[in-house]
C-alpha cells in the first residue's frame, strides 16, 4: 500500500513537470508569432513569405548573318503599383480618371499591379521600370519570320523570364516599404536564331521596293544560295515570295535551257501569230518580231519563238528539264518551314501539244513562287549548279548540276542582251545588269480586267555573278514597267 502510494506520488510529480514545460513551449509560440504579425522582420519558405509578378518575356532573338537583330521588339515603361494608400495617391499623376478607377479596383485584391505609361516619371512610391515586349510590327522581313505568318519565328521560344517578386506577411499580404526584388530565369532555350539575311540589304529592298503594294522580292546569294532578304507586300500576315503564281515569260530561261542542252537553236520568222492544233497563240499586243534567234527571242520576248521551240523540244525534255530545276516542290527552308511547291504540268498533260505550247512561254498549268525562281536564275549564273536556298546557314542539300557550264554561260549573256537590247533596258545599272522580263496571265479577273502578274528575274553583276533578284508583282501592267525599275534601285545600292 505504501508503494502504491509513492508511485502515484512520483507519477503526479511528471505530469506536472510535463505541463509546466508544455505551457513554456506555447508561451514561446505565442510570442514569436506575435512578433512576426507586427514586426514583418522574417523568413520562412519562398511559397509563404513572397507573391510574384512575371515583368517581362525574352523569346530568342532572330538575328541577321552578322547578329544584328532583325527587329520584332519594342522598349516601354511600366508602372509597378503596388496595393498601398501611397500608391494609390500617385495614380492621378500618371493615368486619366477613369485608368485611376479601373486600377484602384484591381488593386482591392491586395496585389501588385503592372501598367504600361507613356514615360518615365518621377515618383516617390510607384516604381516606373523598362521592360522588352514583342512586336511584329518593328521586324524586317516580316513574314518570313514573324510567327503569326506561319515564318522562321513560331520556332523560337522564351529564353528568359523576368520577375518581380513582393515580400508578403504570414496571410498573404503584401508588405508595405520598398520589398520588391527582381529575379531573372533562363529557360534553356537559345538566347538567338543567326539567319542568312543580311540587315542593311533587307532595308534597302523595302525601301526600293515601296511602289509595288502586292508582290514580293527575292534576294538569293548566288555562290552560296543563301537567302539575302525577303520581301512581301502588303504588310499582311500573307507570304507572297513563298507563295505560287503564274509565271509567264521568265520561265522561257527555263525552256532556252533545255534547248541548249539539246544542241538547239534554231532561227524562227515571228509572223505575230502560230497556231497549234485549233489554237492560235499570239505574242503581246500583235507583235510581229520578224527573224528571231534565240537569243533576240528572249530580248523581245517572243512568245511564238518559244512555243515553236517547245513543240521541237517534245514533251520530255522539257518536263525533264524542269524537274531538275526544281519545278513543282517545295523550297524547305528550315524544319518543316517551306515554301509552296508551285506546279509543273506532268506529262499526261503535256502530250497535248496545246499545253505543250503554253509550257513554252510560261503560261497554262504551270506556276511556281519567287523564292524558287531567285534560285533558278542563280543556278543559270552559277555555271549550271543548282544549290538550294538557305535561310539558316544549316542547309544539308548539296549543289547539283543541271546544264552544262558552257550552256549556262552562254544562256547568262543572252540575258544580258535582254537588257542591253530589249524589253529589260530599265533595269540596267553601270551596263553590269542581266534578267528576264514576264508579264504573266493569271485568268482571274476583276471588274472585267484580267489581273496581271509581272516580273523581273535578274542577275548582278553579269560579269562575276553575285546576287540573284526576283522582283514580282500582282495585278500590275508589264514587267518592265512594274519590275524593272525596283530592280535597278536595289542593285544601285548593293556592295
Amino acid at each position: 500500500m505504501y508503494i502504491l502510494h509513492r508511485g502515484c506520488i512520483f507519477m503526479g510529480r511528471r505530469l506536472h513537470a510535463f505541463s509546466l514545460v508544455m505551457c513554456l513551449l506555447f508561451t514561446v509560440v505565442c510570442g514569436r508569432v506575435l512578433y512576426v504579425a507586427h514586426s514583418g522582420n522574417f523568413a520562412v519558405g519562398q511559397s509563404y513569405n513572397s507573391y510574384t509578378l512575371l515583368f517581362e518575356q525574352n523569346y530568342t532573338e532572330i538575328t541577321d548573318r552578322l547578329g544584328r537583330s532583325m527587329g520584332g521588339t519594342r522598349k516601354e515603361w511600366v508602372a509597378v503599383i503596388r496595393p498601398t494608400q501611397d500608391c494609390l495617391r500617385e495614380l492621378p499623376r500618371l493615368f486619366a480618371p477613369g485608368d485611376v478607377q479601373r486600377i484602384a479596383k484591381e488593386l482591392q485584391k491586395g496585389y501588385p499591379v503592372l501598367e504600361p505609361v507613356a514615360a518615365k516619371a518621377d515618383t516617390n512610391n510607384i516604381v516606373i521600370m523598362e521592360r522588352t515586349v514583342r512586336d511584329s510590327t518593328t521586324l524586317h522581313a516580316r513574314q518570313l519570320l514573324d510567327s503569326a505568318s506561319g515564318g522562321l519565328g513560331q520556332y523560337t521560344a522564351v529564353a528568359t523570364e523576368k520577375k518581380l517578386n513582393f515580400a508578403t506577411d504570414a496571410m498573404g499580404r503584401v508588405l508595405s516599404g520598398n520589398t520588391m526584388t527582381e529575379q531573372t530565369d533562363r529557360t534553356g532555350a537559345p538566347a538567338t536564331m543567326r539567319t542568312t539575311l543580311d540587315l542593311e540589304l533587307q532595308k534597302t529592298v523595302e525601301q526600293a521596293a515601296e511602289s509595288i503594294k502586292t508582290g514580293a522580292v527575292v534576294v538569293l546569294d548566288i555562290p552560296t544560295g543563301e537567302v539575302r532578304a525577303v520581301y512581301s507586300a502588303p504588310a499582311d500576315y500573307y507570304n507572297r515570295a513563298l507563295s505560287a503564281y503564274a509565271v509567264g515569260s521568265v520561265f522561257k530561261l527555263i525552256v532556252a535551257a533545255a534547248a541548249l542542252e539539246a544542241d538547239l537553236q534554231p532561227i524562227y520568222t515571228c509572223k505575230g501569230e502560230i497556231k497549234v492544233g485549233d489554237t492560235v497563240y499570239r505574242c503581246q499586243n500583235g507583235r510581229v518580231h520578224g527573224r528571231q534567234t534565240m537569243e533576240q527571242a528572249l530580248a523581245h520576248s517572243c512568245n511564238c519563238y518559244f512555243v515553236q521551240l517547245a513543240q521541237k523540244l517534245g514533251a520530255g525534255r522539257l518536263y525533264q528539264m524542269g524537274l531538275d530545276f526544281g519545278f513543282g516542290a517545295p523550297v524547305v527552308l528550315y524544319k518543316d518551314f517551306q515554301s509552296a511547291a508551285g506546279r509543273l504540268p506532268s506529262l499526261s498533260v503535256l502530250v497535248s501539244p496545246g499545253q505543250l505550247a503554253l509550257l513554252g512561254f510560261g503560261q497554262g498549268k504551270l506556276t511556281d513562287t519567287p523564292l524558287h525562281f531567285a534560285r533558278c536564275v542563280a543556278a543559270i549564273a552559277a555555271g549550271g549548279v543548282y544549290r538550294s536556298p538557305d535561310l539558316t546557314g544549316k542547309a544539308t542539300a548539296k549543289p547539283c548540276r543541271v546544264m552544262q557550264a558552257r550552256h549556262a554561260k552562254t544562256l547568262l549573256a543572252y540575258m544580258r542582251t535582254v537588257v542591253a537590247e530589249g524589253t529589260g533596258s530599265g533595269a540596267d545599272y553601270r551596263g553590269r545588269s542581266a534578267g528576264k522580263t514576264a508579264t504573266a496571265q493569271s485568268g482571274r479577273y476583276v471588274q472585267g480586267r484580267e489581273v496581271l502578274n509581272t516580273y523581273f528575274a535578274g542577275v548582278y553583276p553579269f560579269d562575276h555573278p553575285r546576287y540573284a533578284v526576283v522582283v514580282m508583282r500582282e495585278n500590275g501592267t508589264s514587267g518592265a514597267a512594274d519590275c524593272c525599275p525596283v530592280f535597278r534601285r536595289i542593285v544601285s545600292k548593293l556592295p
